[in-house]
C-alpha cells in the first residue's frame, strides 16, 4: 500500500500493479476528509490515513464488492447506496468471504466476516457531502452493480467513477449487475454531467482516464446491445448462456453473458 500526492489535499491509495491494481482516494477538506473505498485485505488503514491528514474520515464507497469495502470496520461514518446494501452484507460474510479467498495467501485470515457492526449511510442521487470549502456530488450509476456511484468533484474537473470505466475492461456478467442498456444509459448520464476536460479516477488500473473513456464504452455497450437484437431476432426463444464473455471495442472491454443479455429482452 503507498499514496501518490495528486495535489496538496488528495492522495491516490493504491496496491499490486497492472490488472490487479486497486485504488482508494483519500480527498481532505476543511473539517473532515472522504476515503472513497477501502480495499481488498486487512491492513491498517486507519493509521495509514492518520499519516496523511489529521480531519476525521468519512467512508464514501462507489458499490459493495468485497474488493472495496475490506477495511470498513476501521472508521465510523460509512456510507453506500442502499441498492449495494445487501450485496455489501453479503460480501462482508464469512461464507462468502471463504469461497472468494479459497486457495489464496492468507486464507485463514481473509475468510472471517468482516463489518459485521457497521451502520450504513444511505447515498442518494445529487447529494452533496461537504468536506469543509470542499465538495462532492453523487451521481447514481447503476451498472457494475445497482448500486454504484460515481462522485464529482467539479470545482478541480475530477470524477471518480469506481469500477464503471476502467482501464482493462468492466465486468458486467455479474448477478447483481444490471443489463447493458442500464449500464450504457448510466454512462449517457455521467457523460453529459462533465465536460471534456475532466480527469476520470477508477476503482483499478491506469489513473486518471480521460473521458474519452466513456466514450468508447458507450461505444462498446451499444455493438452489445445491437448483438443482443441480432440474436433475438434470429431467435426470439434463445435464452443464451450462462458462460461468461467479452466484448471489445477500440480500447473498451466488457464482460457479459448471452444469458443476461437474452433476458433483458424478455423483460
Amino acid at each position: 500500500m503507498n499514496a501518490k500526492e495528486l495535489d496538496k489535499d488528495t492522495w491516490l491509495i493504491t496496491r499490486g500493479e497492472g490488472q490487479g491494481s486497486t485504488h482508494n482516494y483519500l480527498l481532505a477538506g476543511e473539517d473532515k476528509a472522504a476515503l472513497l473505498d477501502t480495499g481488498l485485505k486487512a491492513e491498517e488503514l486507519r493509521d495509514f490515513t492518520a499519516s496523511l491528514t489529521d480531519k476525521p474520515i468519512v467512508v464514501i464507497h462507489t458499490h459493495g464488492h468485497i474488493d472495496h469495502i475490506g477495511n470498513d470496520q476501521q472508521f465510523e461514518e460509512i456510507m453506500l447506496h442502499p441498492k449495494d446494501f445487501d450485496l455489501y452484507r453479503l460480501h462482508s460474510s464469512a461464507d462468502f468471504r471463504r469461497d472468494f479467498f479459497k486457495g489464496k495467501p492468507d486464507e485463514e485470515l481473509m475468510k472471517r466476516p468482516i463489518n459485521q457492526e457497521v451502520q450504513l449511510q444511505p447515498l442518494t442521487d445529487g447529494m452533496i457531502i461537504d468536506l469543509g470549502g470542499r465538495v462532492i456530488k453523487v451521481i447514481e450509476n447503476p451498472g457494475h452493480t445497482h448500486g454504484s456511484v460515481s462522485l464529482i468533484e467539479e470545482a478541480k474537473k475530477t470524477i471518480y467513477t469506481g469500477d464503471m470505466v476502467c482501464e482493462m475492461g468492466v465486468l458486467m456478467h455479474f448477478p447483481e449487475s444490471t443489463s447493458i442498456e442500464t449500464y450504457k444509459q448510466s454512462l449517457t448520464n455521467l457523460r453529459s454531467a462533465i465536460t471534456a476536460d475532466y480527469q476520470l479516477y477508477p476503482g483499478h488500473q491506469q489513473a486518471p482516464l480521460s473521458v474519452e473513456w466513456i466514450d468508447a464504452y458507450i461505444a462498446c455497450a451499444d455493438e452489445l446491445i445491437e448483438l443482443g437484437n441480432q440474436i433475438a431476432k434470429k431467435n426470439p426463444v434463445d435464452k443464451g448462456i450462462a458462460e461468461v464473455q467479452f466484448h471489445s471495442k477500440g480500447k473498451a472491454t466488457i464482460s457479459y453473458t448471452s444469458e443476461k443479455l437474452m433476458k433483458s429482452r424478455r423483460t
